[in-house]
Formats: C-alpha cells, structure tokens, sequence
C-alpha cells in the first residue's frame, strides 16, 4: 500500500501544464504613425517568432484587460524614443494604478515582463511618483514587488553599465556617460530570487543595471533602459547579435521549467523561410504574357497589385491564369498622403470593384498613409504589402509578418491588419533605363540585371535565410518582363530559394498561414516522459509544424503526420491540424 502512494505522489509532483509561449509588444510604433516600428521592435519580433513566440502588437489598452493578457507568455513594455511617442497617452513612463495592478497579476501568474527603470514613474496628472520620499518602492509604485527592487534618483555621470553575464554582452556595454545623466537606479533589491545581468560601475561603486527576478509563478527583466536593447546604428547600445541573444534568453526563461522544450516552426512543413514573387501592374501585352508564362512554367502562385488603369485585355489575361491572386493598387495611383479620408475610402472602395475577393493591398509608390491603413482595415483586407525592407545597410521594414499599429492626432490604433514587408528596392530601380528614350540594348539589360540579382541574393543570403524569415519580391511586367534578360534575376532567385527549401507561396498564403498561427494555442501537459499537445485552433492548419527536443519513441495522433530531421533538427509535420486534436509523445 505504502509504495502505491508513494508512486501515486511522484506522478503528481512531475506533471506540468502549460502553452506555447506567444509575446505581447505594447508599441504605438514609430516614425509618423504609418505603420513603421522601430528597429528595436523588429529586431525582438525577428528573434521571437524565429523561435516559435508567435508575436503581436499592440496599444496600451490592452494593459486594461486581464483576460486578453492572459493570451501571451512574454509581455514587453518599453518607454524608449521611438517605441512611443512623448505624449503621456502613449508613453508607459505614465502608468494607472490599474495598468500596474493587471501586470502585476499577470506576472504573478506565470508571465515573463520585460521593461525599464521608467516604466510607471509617472501619474497620469503629470505628477512624478518618486518625490512622495524620494524612493519608487512598494508604498508608492506598485511594481516595486513585481520587479523585487526600489528604485532612487541618482546622477551616473562617469558611470558606465558592464556586463555581469558574458552570454550577452562582452564586458562592457556603454562608454563611460562623461555629463550628467540622472535616472533611476535600482537601489534595494527586495526579492529572495534575483539575478544582476549588469551592473553600473564606478571604481568602486556599483549598482544593478539589468536584473532579472521571480515574482510568484513568473519572471521580470527590468532594464536600465531600453535602448540597452535598441541597435547602436540606430541610437542604441547594443549590436544585433546582441540582442538576439538577449531576447534568446527571455525565450529560455519561458521554456526554463519545460522538461522537453517543443517550440512552434513559423512556417508550414518545416520550411526554412519563405519566397514570394509579386508584381504591380504596368507594362505592355507582351511584357504581361512573357511573365505569365514564367509563373506557369514554374508552377508559381504570385499576386498581382492592379489599378483600375489596368486594360481589359491584361486584366483579362492575369484573370485566365490559376497561378496568379489579385491584389489591390488604388483606382487612380495617387498619392495617398494628400488624400482625406473620405477620398481614401473612394480610392479603395473604387479599386475593390475590379476585384471584390482580393486580399491585399499594395499603395502606388509605396506611398502609405495613416487613413490607407485604417481603410484597408474597415475593408477587411488581410494585409497591406507596401513598407520596404532591406537589412543589409539597417533595419526597416520586417522578415516576419506583423499587424500594423497606426497613430495620428493623439488617436492610435494597432489593427488586426498584417504587414508582408516587400524588398525595399523593386525592378524599377535597376532597370528604369526602359523608361529612357535612349536604346537599352542587350549589354545593358545583361549588366542591370547582374547587379539587381546581386542585389537580391545578398539580402537572400545575409539577412533571410539566416534568420529563418521571408522575401517578398516586388517587380512589374514593364520591367522584369521587358526580355528575358531583365527576368533572369527573378529566374535565378527562385532556384536558390528551391535550394533554400523556402516556402514558395503568394503572399496570400502567408497572411492566411500566419492569422491562423496567431490565433492558434497549444496546450501542453508533461508527465514524465510523456508530452500531450491539444490543439485549440478557429480554422484547420495545413502543414502546421513543431520543432521538438528529440526523436520520439512513440506517437500517438488520429490524423496524418510526418517525422523530418533537417540540419540535426528533428520536426513534426502535421498534414491538417483540427481543433481539439491531442498529439501525445513519448520520449
């Protein structure tokens, strides 16, 4: 009898119940309020939906509502310059009792917070917390518990913050700051289980600069500031290797407790990335057919952005072809920056009756606007595909999808809407010499179209690729169709990314895939060496893929499956996930 109980008890003690981690960033985004976000923020999304954090973004409102919070493992608040604006509306330096009560408990319960020394400091009537005694702690700033510390204004002049954890940073991590720079430092630390990641040095005196601390079931990183993780190109502190491994360990802090850490691919069938070709509609009878023939020859689904300029005839043309998805590229080709909002609404609303089941819109010359994107919302439009990205020279635009976050007039809004980030340098570029009155003979294309492969490729190569993330071609049939010269570059790309083992899809594909990997939760229970995985999903998931610890001995699941190991890495492919569908590994 007694050892029955005794193994009854050792069951209990091993089960662990949990989710998949998915990350919060609360942002109002950046720049003029058109969808950009920082660098920093592009940075961290990179790294977390890489490894499987699917992330969101979202306003400050969220911080109001418990339950919604309860979705997300990582929550990431930050009161740096271009995160937020400076207006108290947006900027979490100004935080409620309320907004500080709700992430409390949500830290409590299980969450990871990541933020800085400014976060909640201030009242909302513009009062500063600190001067009721000269201390943020527990009696006055209620996430003094959540953090383990108190906090006290000093001046760091001939300060400089140093590495206490070589995994991250290499020694030190600023110069010395040679003017006065008064800020809050951490000046007791209250919690029983903390851990200093660097420190403010000077000679002899020192403070914690980065710590990370357990409170209830979960875990705070609080920063000395964010730009400690913000690129030093941009303004920031830290190299982008640097902060990749920063946000490689909060991810290590969300599967700590996993004894087999599963973790969520991003993309279906265990693909390394993801290529799409896509094209704006200018160009002549013959530049359409040549590209139309391209697609069908390689079998390639593509997107077509169209106007209502297009003629009947093209429009004809890309509508006979089952390889191509029509997208939307406004009624006239304005500029959507000069446009009210009334007159936004007829652009698209205009446009959409060219194409009423579209799913995307792309604005003529990359030219967005605050009223475009709150339209394509109200549209129901799944994404826009406009911001330009190139990582080789800094970091605009996103390899990964993200859904837009917009501001303008002291209104903000994250929308639900995703942006597909194109290349930030389409065909034009290289081969607007076609515009010329001038011949472009054969040598020139040839030359052109060395230097726009060159283009791509590096992008490919140094910034897709290694990150596990996604290229979006933009090009147009008057230019990449104009000879079969000036279509090598996209020729050559799509065998390097078959080579890749890219996904090759439309655009179309990935915003439907990455919505439903969104909305999707997994549930996990591990007992032992047994690990159940529920599946809770509004819509079956093709191809949906897990990145597991190891070979299983056993598996158990009523639909269909596949086992692949790529590059020493061992995933599970499942043919169509169903909501309620239980996996069960054995290890």
């Amino acid at each position: 009898m007694q050892k029955k109980i005794l193994v009854l008890v050792f069951i209990v003690l091993s089960q662990l119940l949990f989710s998949l981690p998915k990350a919060l960033f609360v942002t109002t985004g950046d720049g003029d309020g058109r969808g950009t976000v920082s660098d920093g923020v592009i940075l961290a999304m990179q790294e977390l939906n890489k490894n499987g954090a699917i992330t969101k973004l979202d306003n400050r409102k969220i911080l109001y509502n418990p339950q919604k919070l309860e979705n997300y493992k990582i929550l990431i608040l930050s009161t740096a310059f271009g995160y937020h604006d400076a207006d108290r509306l947006y900027s979490l330096s100004y935080l409620s009792e309320t907004e500080m009560k709700n992430i409390s408990n949500w830290v409590k319960n299980g969450g990871i917070l990541i933020s800085d020394n400014f976060i909640g400091r201030n009242r909302f009537d513009g009062s500063d917390r600190i001067n009721q005694n000269g201390v943020l702690d527990k009696n006055n700033w209620l996430l003094s518990k959540c953090f383990g510390v108190e906090l006290s204004e000093k001046n760091m002049n001939n300060f400089q913050i140093v590495s206490a954890n070589e995994k991250i940073w290499k020694g030190n991590i600023t110069n010395k700051f040679a003017e006065d720079e008064w800020t809050t430092v951490v000046t007791n630390i209250t919690s029983k289980d903390s851990e200093i990641w660097a420190n403010w040095v000077k000679e002899d005196e020192t403070y914690p600069a980065i710590i990370k601390s357990n409170f209830g079931k979960g875990k705070t990183v609080l920063l000395a500031n964010f730009n400690l993780v913000h690129p030093a190109s941009d303004g920031g502190f830290s190299s982008s290797e640097e902060i990749k491994h920063f946000y490689r360990k909060i991810l290590n802090l969300a599967q700590e407790d996993y004894h087999y850490p599963i973790s969520l691919h991003p993309w279906k069938n265990a693909k390394s990335s993801s290529f799409s070709i896509s094209f704006n509609d200018d160009g002549s009878n013959d530049d359409y057919k040549r590209i139309i023939n391209f697609l069908k020859t390689n079998n390639l689904k593509s997107n077509f952005f169209i106007s209502n300029k297009i003629s009947d005839e093209r429009l004809a043309l890309l509508r006979k072809s089952p390889n191509i998805n029509l997208g939307l590229y406004s009624f006239s080709k304005p500029d959507f920056r000069k446009l009210s909002y009334s007159q936004t609404c007829y652009e698209l609303q205009q446009n959409r009756a060219i194409s009423p089941d579209a799913k995307g819109f792309r604005f003529p010359f990359t030219n967005n606007s605050y009223y475009g994107m709150l339209a394509l919302e109200e549209e129901n439009l799944l994404f826009d595909s406009s911001i330009g990205i190139d990582h080789l020279e800094f970091y605009r635009g996103s390899i990964f999808p993200y859904n837009l976050p917009i501001f303008s007039n002291g209104y903000y809004k994250n929308l639900d809407l995703l942006e597909i980030s194109q290349i930030l340098r389409d065909d034009w570029y290289f081969f607007n010499k076609i515009l010329s009155d001038k011949p472009y003979d054969v040598e020139q294309q040839k030359n052109d179209a060395r230097k726009f492969s060159a283009y791509l490729q590096s992008l490919w190569k140094r910034a897709i690729l290694p990150n596990g993330g996604m290229m979006v071609i933009s090009a147009h049939p008057l230019y990449s169709g104009y000879s079969e010269h000036t279509l090598k570059p996209l020729k050559d790309m799509l065998e390097l990314a078959k080579k890749s083992d890219s996904w090759i899809c439309s655009i179309d594909e990935i915003a439907i895939y990455w919505n439903k990997l969104l909305d999707l939760d997994l549930n996990v229970q591990e007992t032992n060496n047994r690990v159940s995985i529920t599946i809770h999903s509004n819509e079956n998931i093709e191809g949906l893929t897990l990145l597991l610890p190891q070979k299983p001995n056993k598996l158990k699941y009523t639909g269909k499956y596949r086992i692949e190991t790529k590059n020493d890495k061992v995933f599970l492919i499942l043919t169509n996930a169903v909501n309620g569908e239980k996996i069960t590994l054995y290890f």
